[in-house]
């Protein structure tokens, strides 16, 4: 069996602050003036809560998660184990627009929200989605299968691409942020 994942905001650099005309400038430059309007416009309508910063910060998070896609495809056309998809989606109380940096469900994982509390706030919430990761990555460790009681888990597979999304409502979801990654892949 296979657990493989990513975080909504892969690409957080806090550092960067741009305004809406200067993401759409960075990446018109890199994805063409038509698909960059399209992918803001997209990542908006998903995600009105977000800021332009933290929605900025996604678009790395799509392209990673595009990897994870086709990563779990690769292993479902084995005909083998499962392969078990995540998306870690928890968005910080400590770090202003940050989302979900690269590596932050670690701290969640390993069930360290208070020993990591810069980032977790060590709230009750973060306790709680703690337990129910460290939970799942401990059942993967010991069985292959990361479901518990009240949190079942399906393997993915490469037409609804269901995966787990682990914020302050955990859920299996039919591919997360479809819609929008696939602009990327157009």
């Amino acid at each position: 069996p296979m657990l493989i994942g990513s975080v909504s905001e892969e690409g957080n650099r806090m550092s960067s602050k741009p305004s809406e005309a200067e993401w759409h400038a960075t990446l018109a430059g890199v994805l063409g003036n038509d698909k960059a309007s399209a992918l803001i416009a997209a990542m908006k309508k998903a995600h009105p809560e977000k800021s332009i910063r933290t929605l900025s910060y996604g678009v790395s998070g799509l392209m990673v998660r595009n990897g994870v896609v086709q990563k779990a495809k690769m292993k479902y056309d084995l005909k083998g184990a499962p392969a078990y998809a995540y998306y870690f989606t928890w968005q910080s109380p400590m770090l202003e627009d940050a989302g979900a940096w690269h590596t932050a469900e670690l701290a969640f994982c390993f069930d360290n929200a208070k020993r990591c509390e810069q980032g977790t706030g060590n709230t009750p919430e973060a306790h709680e989605l703690a337990k129910k990761m460290a939970t799942a990555w401990a059942n993967f460790a010991r069985n292959g299968n990361p479901s518990q009681p009240g949190l079942a888990w399906t393997p993915t597979d490469p037409v609804r691409c269901q995966t787990m999304v682990f914020d302050n409502s955990c859920r299996m979801v039919d591919d997360p942020e479809g819609e929008v990654r696939k602009i990327l892949l157009s």
